[in-house]
């Protein structure tokens, strides 16, 4: 459960990134960047997030629509 105003931060990289795993949430005001754009999206099945080796076909799975969007 991540309390209000903090938040649960994620590394790119699951198996070496230290992040809110390691350290707890991170309270909102300690934040002082801001998302600008959405650089890659895809609807992945239960089996990749899973971290199940080979799956290979994330191009397939691409939200090509929410690609390079601005967000702010």
């Amino acid at each position: 459960i991540v309390p209000t105003g903090t938040f649960f931060l994620l590394g790119d990289n699951r198996d070496t990134s230290l992040d809110s795993r390691y350290y707890g949430v991170v309270p909102g005001d300690s934040i002082i960047g801001k998302a600008v754009m959405v650089c890659f999206s895809a609807n992945l099945p239960p089996e990749a997030l899973a971290g199940q080796p080979g799956y290979r076909n994330v191009l397939a799975m691409a939200r090509w629509g929410r690609v390079l969007l601005r967000v702010f």
